[in-house]
């Protein structure tokens, strides 16, 4: 059965922030694979990461971090709002 555990969420909470920083760190990448005609497939794969990793992340978040409770799920919509940002 699942059930709400403060230290669980407090490791997720930890997890999460340090993912965050992971990436924004990796964010550059993408611009750099974008400036090169040979790494440009690269960084639209990168941005697609980019932008899914960072959409579950804020689910996560937005769930206070309960992932044993309520799974962080990315909808429909937000795969299309994904897909048109890795456009621009």
């Amino acid at each position: 059965m699942k059930q709400d555990n403060s230290n669980f969420r407090e490791l997720i909470k930890f997890e999460t922030e340090r993912t965050w920083k992971i990436f924004e760190k990796g964010k550059k990448l993408i611009e750099l694979t974008a400036a090169n005609n040979k790494t440009k497939k690269l960084s639209k794969e990168l941005k697609l990461t980019w932008l899914g990793g960072t959409t579950i992340l804020k689910k996560i978040q937005e769930i206070d971090y309960n992932v044993l409770v309520q799974r962080p799920k990315i909808s429909g919509f937000d795969k299309l709002k994904i897909f048109l940002s890795s456009r621009f």
